[in-house]
């Protein structure tokens, strides 16, 4: 009985809807130069193995990317549309992906009086539905944590 139980759990929680990760930080330089470390990261990250520019009109990028993400992911081949507005947000969505049938969110940059806050979210789903979800959302979480610290870093103290 007590397998049964849960095994029902596990089915509840795998079922449950996903939800977007988030995170954000205050960072003490103007939107312009976080801007320019999103741009930077996007390229040479601690996670980034590849990032290539496929095409460019405008505000709208195609890109090409490895990432390494942690367990039970590990490294992913993404291709992503991305849609700017210079100093405000970045918003990307998944064209094709070896890993990931959803991957999906924004950067968002808002000056505030107490600096710049960065938001990062993204709302993801695996090709594989043997993982649940909500572990697929706790990875995410600590990795997007880091991308906002990683950016905060480089803002302050490289650029």
């Amino acid at each position: 009985m007590k397998f049964l139980c849960l095994l029902l759990l596990l089915a509840i929680i795998t079922m449950t809807p996903a939800s977007a990760a988030e995170a954000s930080i205050y960072i003490f330089r103007n939107p312009p130069t976080v801007w320019t470390a999103i741009q930077q990261q996007r390229h040479y990250g601690p996670d980034v193995l590849e990032s290539t520019e496929l095409w460019r009109d405008g505000n709208i990028v195609k890109i090409r990317q490895k990432h390494i993400f942690a367990s039970p992911v590990g490294v992913a081949t993404m291709t992503l549309l991305c849609h700017e507005f210079p100093y405000v947000q970045i918003n990307y969505t998944l064209i094709e992906s070896d890993k990931f049938t959803k991957f999906q969110g924004s950067w968002l940059i808002e000056a505030t009086p107490k600096g710049t806050k960065l938001t990062l979210i993204c709302n993801v789903k695996l090709k594989n539905p043997f993982i649940p979800q909500f572990i697929i959302n706790s990875v995410m979480k600590a990795r997007l944590k880091k991308r906002v610290e990683e950016v905060k870093h480089y803002s302050e103290d490289i650029l």
